[in-house]
């Protein structure tokens, strides 16, 4: 997981790397001290996991996230490998995002406070 992050920051991007870093890092922290091998993935594991990334109360798109890099790092790391599952562990799973609410301001306040005068009393 760590090669395929640096592999990304040697292609520049760095947007990618930080996601499979995150990703990495969780499931690192969910695998404890045992080490899971690329065939260790199991379905079992990967349901295991989306479980524990839930029980941590993260948000539906934040588990989302996850869960898919960790689908393309496995892969990633599976291209040429002869022992590669017939059936991937990531089969069945559905990640489907959830609608998030707007927190931008909207256009027409920005238009509003860019076209005040405060010349007379700049503490409005």
């Amino acid at each position: 997981m760590y090669e395929q992050e640096q592999q990304k920051r040697e292609c520049g991007d760095d947007g990618t790397a930080n996601l499979y870093r995150a990703a990495r890092n969780h499931f690192t922290n969910f695998a404890g001290s045992k080490t899971i091998t690329l065939k260790g993935v199991t379905p079992e594991v990967v349901q295991t996991f989306l479980l524990w990334l839930q029980g941590k109360g993260l948000q539906v798109n934040s588990v989302n996230s996850y869960m898919s890099n960790l689908r393309a790092m496995y892969n990633r790391a599976c291209l040429g490998w002869r022992g590669r599952p017939v059936e991937s562990p990531f089969a069945g799973l559905r990640l489907k995002r959830e609608e998030t609410r707007k927190r931008a301001v909207p256009v027409e306040v920005i238009g509003k406070i860019a076209s005040l005068d405060l010349k007379e009393d700049p503490k409005k």
